[in-house]
């Protein structure tokens, strides 16, 4: 699963209103894509935080029970930020280009 990575630098988005991202395979055919598209609030992580999310994102990696020092470097220098999701979006190209369907999630 691919990740779009936040394209604003953390002064701008700690200030922006909302954000977006996407989630999906990687597809070589268009017609197949199908994946989710959040939009929210997004604020920068920090102290612990930070901190949790960096554990949960060693848990989900095998290879970084093993300490790395380049791979522990450039993780130090990662900003880590909480998306909270207003909408929910479910992709689904096979239905139709750009074809989504909203998911209702809850939160208000």
């Amino acid at each position: 699963m691919e990740v779009t990575r936040l394209s604003l630098p953390p002064e701008e988005i700690d200030s922006a209103l909302a954000t977006g991202t996407a989630m999906g395979e990687d597809y070589a055919d268009w017609t197949a894509i199908k994946g989710i598209q959040l939009e929210g609030a997004v604020r920068l992580l920090a102290g612990r935080e930070r901190e949790g999310a960096m554990a949960l994102y060693a848990e989900k990696f095998d290879f970084l029970k093993q300490p790395i020092a380049v791979v522990e470097k450039a993780l130090a220098g990662v900003n880590w930020y909480c998306l909270s999701p207003s909408r929910v979006y479910f992709v689904d190209n096979s239905r139709g280009f750009g074809h989504r369907d909203e998911i209702e999630t809850g939160y208000d």
